[in-house]
């Protein structure tokens, strides 16, 4: 909040500043939004215009019947606004120049829509709040949230339901936030839920999340829902990518791909089609079952390439990417990923990008093309530590560590692990904690440190039983008592 506040007030009079605050659904951007724009309302005398764009509803709002709207909050009168969008573009901006107004635009789906929105003169600014990244918005500031760290989910559970309530049930309240995956409109909605059921438990509520195909459902009160929030097409993409990385919500995912496809049909709408197959194609993947991953996912392509935007295409050709390369198709994978990553970059977006690229440092692995890995995921590190998403810079490390390991080179193998383990337990993803532990394991055993090596596949092993992995659990403890390594190598990667 302080960054964006000293941004949009540093400009005025010196430009016309603006802002993106992009994440996920759920992460709190709209309310963002509005409180910045109560801490600025001194900085703007002459006035908030407010846009709800629906960028990811099925009828966005037109650039057009928006200016429409600001024109006549600005006392331009029905008969005099202009038919054609340019001219009402260029009333708008010349009504704007010398007046101090923030301009906020909710839920921007393009910079395409944006852009004839954007406020103009030296003494107003934007800020704009999007799913997405806006990457072809030039000279923006942007700032990307994430879920809650634990302490401040906890804290807003406990603003929610009562400190007292939380205090005495740490480990339950623990639990919970965890069911919410740390969204603050989820972690809201849990803790509405538990102020006006006193008879509840956290203990109750956190019980009714574990249930996941019923999940979604009960993260709703009055107008707030989760569901609600998470809809169409990018947005869904965006929001359940990191939990597909880390694991979670399958049945969420399916049953919104199977709610989706049959109104898909129905209305003929394309868009929705794509998303019901990716969820398709994406939980078949991460379920082992590839044939249902390709047909989906080939659907997936074919609708996004005729029907979607570059993000959706580059979208559905890393995922098929990925069903390839697990299906043993490493070549093909690679021809794919290389394209997504082209797609990405051109579209300027660094997390999709660097995420292609993790893939596709895992195919040049797949065939032993381990310089080819190293220069893509180091990459990909590099693009996660700058645009600070911590779960990119982890499964990078993750990755490079496994690439410079089979490389033979063992001191940077043992760093990257180490930092991937690091980031783990400060993002307090546990099964990347247990990855990067076998990981690390298996880097101090090859460099001839056994006795560290066998302490951390152990912990690894302890990890992954906690977690009802008992497969992973299995290879990690057999090579601590002499079975080995390649089937545990391999499960890694």
């Amino acid at each position: 909040m302080a960054d964006l506040l000293k941004h949009l007030r540093a400009g005025i009079g010196s430009g016309t500043p603006a802002a993106v605050v992009s994440g996920p659904p759920g992460v709190g951007k709209s309310a963002l939004a509005v409180h910045a724009a109560h801490q600025l309302a001194d900085c703007f005398p002459d006035g908030i215009l407010f846009a709800n764009l629906q960028g990811w509803s099925r009828s966005p709002a037109a650039p057009g019947e928006v200016l429409s709207g600001f024109l006549r909050a600005l006392g331009v009168s029905g008969q005099a606004i202009p038919a054609a969008v340019t001219d009402r573009v260029a009333m708008y901006r010349s009504m704007l120049t010398g007046c101090r107004v923030l301009v906020i635009l909710d839920d921007a789906r393009d910079a395409a829509q944006a852009a004839p929105l954007l406020a103009a003169g030296s003494g107003s600014a934007t800020l704009i709040t999007t799913r997405g990244t806006l990457g072809d918005l030039p000279g923006i500031h942007r700032i990307a949230l994430s879920a809650f760290a634990e302490g401040e989910a906890l804290q807003l559970l406990a603003r929610m339901a009562g400190q007292s309530r939380i205090q005495d049930r740490p480990a339950a309240a623990a639990a919970l936030i965890e069911s919410c995956a740390r969204l603050p409109l989820a972690v809201r909605i849990a803790g509405v839920r538990l102020a006006t059921r006193p008879s509840w438990t956290i203990e109750d509520l956190a019980s009714r999340l574990g249930r996941r195909d019923s999940r979604l459902d009960e993260l709703a009160v009055g107008a707030l829902s989760v569901r609600a929030s998470f809809s169409l097409a990018g947005s869904l993409a965006d929001a359940l990518y990191v939990p597909l990385m880390v694991g979670g919500f399958w049945g969420e995912m399916r049953l919104c791909g199977q709610a989706l496809h049959p109104a898909a049909i129905r209305d003929d709408d394309q868009v929705t089609r794509w998303l019901a197959d990716w969820l398709f194609g994406m939980t078949a993947i991460y379920q082992s079952d590839l044939t249902a991953a390709r047909s989906s996912l080939e659907k997936a392509l074919r609708h996004s390439a005729m029907h979607g935007t570059g993000h959706e295409e580059g979208r559905s050709m890393m995922a098929l990417g990925v069903a390839y390369g697990r299906s043993g198709r490493h070549h093909e994978a690679i021809d794919l990923l290389k394209t997504a990553v082209t797609r990405f970059a051109a579209l300027e977006d660094g997390f999709w990008a660097a995420s292609a690229r993790i893939f596709l440092g895992e195919q040049h692995l797949a065939t032993g093309s381990v310089d080819d890995a190293i220069a893509e995921l180091t990459n990909a590190q590099a693009t996660g530590q700058y645009i600070e998403d911590p779960i990119t810079e982890l499964w990078s490390l993750y990755l490079l560590a496994a690439a410079r390991r089979q490389k033979g080179d063992h001191h940077a193998a043992i760093q990257d692990a180490r930092r991937s383990l690091g980031l783990a337990y400060r993002q307090k993803a546990w099964y990347s904690r247990a990855r990067a532990l076998h990981q690390l394991g298996l880097c101090l055993m090859e460099s001839g440190d056994l006795a560290a090596g066998k302490e951390c596949l152990t912990a690894a092993s302890t990890a992954y039983q906690q977690m009802g992995d008992a497969g992973n659990a299995c290879a990690s403890a057999n090579l601590v008592t002499g079975g080995s390594a390649e089937p545990a190598v391999q499960r890694a990667h």
